[in-house]
């Protein structure tokens, strides 16, 4: 898998993670903040399916961490606060799950149990990470994470 980006000239291939994918798919979600260096959270089918990937190029090489969770499928959404910190949210067999990445070391939390179809996070101009996710019953949820408790607005 590769980070294409336009350097004012061409298109310029930087290789983030090689390892086990030829001939595998692979479903990959940027974030690249003003400034700052582009992160990637990536999940695929075998032999990568069911785990989730993220890497960053904070040091101006890529580094890709071990499988930072299990994903259970496919749908994840990454984002970048102002700090620097990556959010993700991603599914694990219907729960909604929360990952973020302060120091280097991933954190996952549960969202909500079971039921949904799918994940989007955003970072709101106060920082707040915000997921919005599809129930089983069709409803769209919004999640939004303060002190370390996640709220849900009506």
């Amino acid at each position: 898998m590769g980070y294409y980006h336009w350097d004012g000239i061409s298109w310029t291939n930087e290789p983030v993670f090689t390892s086990l994918l030829l001939g595998h798919q692979v479903w990959p979600a940027l974030a690249h903040p003003p400034g700052g260096a582009p992160r990637l959270s990536f999940a695929g089918n075998q032999p990568v399916g069911g785990l989730l990937w993220y890497a960053s190029r904070a040091s101006g090489s890529w580094l890709t961490q071990e499988p930072a969770a299990r994903t259970g499928g496919i749908r994840h959404s990454i984002a970048v606060d102002d700090a620097g910190i990556s959010h993700v949210a991603f599914l694990d067999s219907g729960t909604v799950r929360y990952l973020y990445d302060p120091d280097g070391t991933a954190s996952t939390e549960v969202i909500e149990e079971g039921g949904a179809h799918s994940a989007s996070i955003a970072i709101d101009p106060d920082d707040t990470p915000r997921v919005a996710y599809a129930t089983e019953a069709g409803d769209l949820r919004i999640a939004h994470r303060s002190e370390g408790i996640w709220s849900f607005e009506p």
